[in-house]
């Protein structure tokens, strides 16, 4: 046997409409704005230490609670130096804090394996000030060399409390 409530309109005991603070729920944010930006023509990294590839964008926050939901979409191959290398893509905060990195690319006997790669992280900078946010990238050998492809993305969403 299956119950069917069936109601035109649900109201709080002083006649308002329900929100998820009124009914006991925590930890449900809006979406207060989303950036977008795309770069085709990224920096090709050559590097063993963590460079900008120009891929970025800036949000400002509405409030000091809000978070920053951090997007980066980006392929990449890798080309030059030995097998076995490693290239990483990372998510920088105003060019000086890595929040996220991960393996982005490889080389290996028979070539390059570079599929399509996503970094997220949430980010509580604390302020309402302008923040900055850039893909950067590096390799594990000096004559490698770290060459996004294609048009990447980076998409902030500021989530509010």
């Amino acid at each position: 046997m299956t119950s069917i409530i069936k109601v035109d309109t649900i109201q709080t005991a002083a006649g308002g409409t329900p929100t998820a603070s009124s009914l006991g729920i925590s930890g449900v944010g809006k979406i207060g704005q989303v950036i977008e930006a795309t770069n085709g023509s990224m920096t090709t990294i050559t590097s063993t230490s963590y460079f900008d590839t120009g891929l970025t964008a800036s949000i400002t926050p509405s409030s000091t609670s809000s978070k920053v939901l951090i997007t980066i979409n980006f392929a990449t191959t890798m080309d030059g130096g030995s097998n076995g290398t490693l290239g990483f893509g990372a998510i920088y905060h105003n060019d000086t804090t890595n929040l996220r990195e991960r393996i982005a690319v490889y080389d290996t006997d028979f070539g390059n394996v570079g599929p399509a790669c996503s970094i997220q992280t949430l980010h509580s900078p604390n302020s309402t000030s302008s923040q900055k946010y850039n893909l950067y990238g590096k390799t594990l050998n000096a004559s490698s060399q770290f060459r996004p492809n294609g048009t990447g993305s980076i998409i902030l969403m500021e989530v509010l409390a």
